[in-house]
């Protein structure tokens, strides 16, 4: 009986251990089923779609030398171009105090200002508000412009003229000057072969143009200017060799970083010099218009904190010590540069890589406070590259907050 048992019992335990493998070996096959059908589709994806997205991660193949240059002692002016961001918006009514020390009224004060007040240099405002990547780079001369068809013009009479870009693309602007808001200029200046010209019309009606000049001349003096003649800007043509400082892409007009790193390099080598500092795009993860791929987290799960965007990161490669990024020198930075202090609020946003709203206007642009700490960053940058000095006046270096 005890024998029928035991043996009762040994018959139970074979069987459950066969069920048991039994299961095992259906789920691993199972498994395996799930794991060969996402390879053949992940390989599928990789055949239909080859290289173009990560060719859009890559930079391109370059002419331009991104190494730092020792500064060759030569006086220059500075020009800043860029967008909304460079020329100010959002500036107003802003006083900072260290200590006991009277106020410093910054009120409407832009990165510009900030810049020419650090360094006692002539800093010219070239941002354009709603301008992209593009339209900076046209502005600036790295993206070029030609006459389309001959003509023949003197001073006092216009004659018809079609404007077009590198591919043909027929140009019109606000002010073909191209000196911005902040800097009191004729409008609608163009050089073209060392001669200036004035522009005339609207994109509805089509562009004029006639000869020009601020001295006295020969009116009854003509030129002719030949087809695929280059148009210059006043802008373009005058600030050629200016330390160069660039911010450009937060409206768009790039579908990839390739393009992007394109653009950056055609306005450096346009301006013929080789002192230029590259500002990162500032807008909070998550928030921008330009590069919606980015994210407030990294592919980790981890928050981007003051770690590089995928954007800041390809800048950082293309540009090495000439690129600042912004966000986080405005996160570690911003708020002790101008004498604020952080809100529980503003370290919460800190961890996840956002600027403090004490420094910004609104939720892309920055207020008084905001552009004037990028300014100081800007000045810092340089001395590090050695194109200016330490200017002393109140105000020291940055001190890092601990975020």
């Amino acid at each position: 009986m005890r024998l029928k048992k035991k043996y009762r019992n040994l018959l139970r335990f074979i069987a459950v251990t066969l069920i048991l493998i039994l299961m095992i070996s259906v789920v691993a096959a199972a498994k395996q089923h799930i794991d060969n059908k996402k390879s053949n589709h992940n390989q599928d994806i990789e055949e239909e779609y080859p290289d173009e997205d990560a060719e859009a991660y890559e930079l391109p193949e370059r002419t331009l030398n991104s190494d730092v240059i020792p500064y060759d002692g030569v006086p220059r002016t500075i020009s800043c171009w860029g967008d909304s961001m460079m020329f100010g918006m959002g500036a107003g009514e802003a006083y900072i105090v260290f200590g006991d020390d009277e106020p410093f009224d910054i009120s409407g004060w832009t990165s510009p200002d900030t810049l020419q007040y650090l360094t006692g240099i002539k800093v010219y405002n070239l941002g354009v508000s709603g301008e992209t990547s593009y339209e900076i780079a046209l502005r600036q001369g790295g993206i070029k412009m030609y006459v389309r068809d001959t003509f023949e013009v003197g001073y006092d009479d216009s004659v018809d003229v079609t404007i077009v870009d590198e591919n043909g693309g027929e140009v019109y602007m606000a002010d073909f000057s191209a000196y911005g808001y902040t800097e009191p200029q004729e409008s609608d200046i163009v050089y073209i072969n060392d001669e200036m010209f004035k522009i005339t019309g609207t994109e509805e009606e089509g562009l004029h143009i006639c000869r020009y000049s601020d001295e006295e001349v020969n009116y009854d003096a003509f030129t002719t200017v030949y087809a695929d003649t280059q148009v210059y800007t006043k802008a373009s043509y005058e600030r050629k060799n200016d330390i160069l400082i660039l911010e450009i892409g937060s409206n768009g007009g790039w579908e990839n970083y390739r393009q992007l790193i394109n653009q950056y390099d055609a306005m450096i080598q346009n301006s013929g010099c080789d002192y230029y500092i590259i500002v990162g795009d500032t807008d909070d993860p998550g928030t921008s218009i330009a590069d919606t791929t980015q994210g407030i987290r990294n592919e980790d799960g981890t928050y981007i904190g003051v770690g590089d965007t995928a954007w800041e990161a390809t800048l950082r490669e293309a540009y090495g010590d000439h690129f600042i990024n912004m966000r986080t020198y405005l996160i570690e930075n911003g708020l002790t540069d101008v004498g604020l202090r952080p809100t529980v609020g503003d370290y919460k946003g800190f961890r996840r890589g956002r600027i403090s709203k004490q420094l910004r206007y609104d939720w892309t642009h920055f207020n008084s406070y905001g552009y004037y700490s990028k300014g100081i960053a800007i000045y810092a940058k340089g001395v590090e590259l050695g194109y200016w000095a330490v200017s002393y006046t109140h105000l020291t270096l940055p001190t890092k907050l601990e975020v």
